[in-house]
């Protein structure tokens, strides 16, 4: 009896240890994607040249909400990746998870052009191109300060 109270005593505190850890690493991530947002906003900010604080309130508006649903479909995304596409599934179940991981690489492009829409009624097709070149030349500063860290 004394035996298995020990046992139920080492599964619970090993249980909490991994609820504390995991717990604790997802404010970090969460936290790193708070930066970098910041990051990206305050570079567009100074990029784009809003008219006014309006258009500017309104295109941020917009673009937390592109930038939530990009990363969402990318969540999925890698689930897929680390879910299906494993070599004891039959090659059927492979086909499908590649078609399944096809259409969110399709969401990824349809969210793509929503938000291009919705970012035409408040900035121009020239603010418009600046925000890619922007956002192109902040993921290879990310990469490079990503490698630096390796």
């Amino acid at each position: 009896m004394k035996t298995i109270k020990g046992i139920y005593t080492i599964l619970l505190f090993g249980l909490i240890c991994f609820l504390n850890l995991k717990a604790q690493a997802q404010p970090n991530l969460e936290e790193q994607r708070k930066r970098i947002l910041d990051f990206k906003i305050g570079i567009i900010k100074e990029r784009l040249h809003f008219t006014n604080a309006t258009q500017e309130q309104n295109f941020f508006t917009y673009y937390i909400q592109y930038e939530n649903a990009k990363i969402e479909n990318k969540k999925i995304m890698a689930q897929i990746r680390k879910e299906k596409f494993n070599f004891t599934a039959s090659d059927a179940e492979l086909l499908a998870a590649m078609e399944l991981l096809m259409s969110y690489q399709q969401k990824d492009l349809d969210i793509e052009k929503e938000y291009q829409k919705k970012f035409l009624e408040v900035i121009s097709v020239r603010q418009l191109v600046e925000l890619y070149r922007t956002e192109q030349e902040i993921r290879k500063q990310l990469l490079q300060k990503l490698s630096e860290n390796e």
